[in-house]
């Protein structure tokens, strides 16, 4: 009896925790593809633009970069690298800077995507 219930106790906490584990990597994968996919944007954008506004493109320029080498070196498909939470967390303050910068009125990922 008592054991039986620790064993189901036990089996249902895994599968609930896997599931969750699920759901959050794959809330963490868009988040961060969109990230990227933003990045990409504006790196096309600022190719385009070369040579206009060059005092704001190299600020712009400092910022994009900054960002995309903190998401070239995101241990994608590492659940548990060191430090993965204070990552995300940095690129998440790069990117607010940028859209501060930007002046983008776009809704945040974080309340459009429920992050």
């Amino acid at each position: 009896g008592k054991q039986r219930g620790i064993e189901d106790g036990r089996a249902k906490g895994l599968e609930e925790g896997r599931s969750l584990g699920e759901d959050q990597g794959k809330k963490t994968a868009m988040e961060m593809g969109f990230y990227l996919g933003f990045i990409s944007i504006l790196e096309s954008l600022e190719k385009a633009n070369d040579g206009k506004n060059k005092n704001r493109n190299k600020r712009f320029r400092g910022k994009t970069s900054q960002l995309a080498k903190l998401l070239k070196e995101y241990p994608f498909g590492e659940s548990n690298a060191p430090n993965l939470s204070e990552i995300q967390d940095k690129i998440r303050a790069k990117f607010r800077k940028l859209q501060s910068q930007l002046q983008a009125n776009a809704p945040s990922t974080e309340s459009s995507l429920s992050f």
